[in-house]
């Protein structure tokens, strides 16, 4: 076959393939219904979704501040395993934070935006594992480490 055939070709597969995307793109698309009454999601009460109605927590309640400056404060604080918790974490400066602990066992993490913001404070009620060891468990500011800034931790210790 000469070059020319061989571009005539290559320029019709081309052509074929370029108008077969353009009519898949077009003609195919799956029709997205309009949001509206039908379409919305069911609205959950606090009873369906296992919160006592009007109560409020009665745990321990461990309340922490972040910022680039000082860091966690307090930085230590202490919780037995089995135990419900509460821990309210708030950003005190313009910058974000992910405190999150070190060791896989203690799943837990708190994420908040900078003071201002409107999503400075994270609180979470978590159950301490049973079966977590007494320990020191350390957590610390995620965004500040993988962002190379001065990291700044903190330690829960499990008795």
């Amino acid at each position: 076959m000469d070059k020319t055939k061989v571009i005539l070709i290559t320029a019709i597969v081309i052509a074929v393939i370029g108008v077969g995307f353009y009519f898949g793109l077009t003609f195919l698309k799956p029709e997205v219904p309009e949001a509206g009454p039908e379409t919305e999601l069911p609205e959950i009460t606090p009873a369906e979704e296992g919160i006592p109605v009007g109560e409020e927590f009665q745990g321990k309640t461990i309340k922490l501040t972040v910022n680039y400056e000082d860091g966690f404060k307090p930085d230590i604080f202490t919780v037995k395993a089995g135990e419900v918790i509460k821990i309210e974490l708030t950003c005190t400066d313009m910058v974000g934070y992910v405190m999150q602990f070190r060791d896989p066992k203690v799943d837990l993490i708190l994420v908040g935006g900078p003071k201002g913001s409107g999503q400075e404070v994270d609180s979470v009620e978590y159950t301490v594992p049973i079966d977590l060891s007494a320990n020191e468990y350390e957590f610390y500011d995620e965004l500040a480490e993988r962002n190379n800034l001065s990291p700044f931790t903190g330690k829960m210790i499990v008795e």
